[in-house]
């Protein structure tokens, strides 16, 4: 028979899976809005620059995000024909 587990063990489960949530999140949202990450290891005043996919200012996709949005019209119309 298997033992009741202690009190707490709900929430803790409940907080990894938060957690696990979260660190999900992260890449997706750097990869949405693009991220620069400086690289000035010797002073060189470098840095990696990803641009993102959507700009929010003008409410369009940008770079592979228009690339990905003319994938999803084409799909969608794939969707939309009839069934012969």
């Amino acid at each position: 028979m298997r033992r009741q587990g202690k009190n707490g063990e709900r929430g803790s489960i409940l907080m990894e899976y938060a957690m696990l949530v979260f660190l999900a999140a992260i890449p997706v949202y750097l990869v949405w809005n693009g991220c620069s990450i400086p690289v000035d290891w010797a002073g060189t005043g470098k840095e990696i620059e990803y641009k993102g996919i959507y700009d929010f200012a003008t409410g369009q996709y940008k770079g592979y995000g228009k690339e990905m949005q003319k994938f999803f019209e084409m799909v969608q119309a794939g969707i939309a024909l009839p069934i012969p």
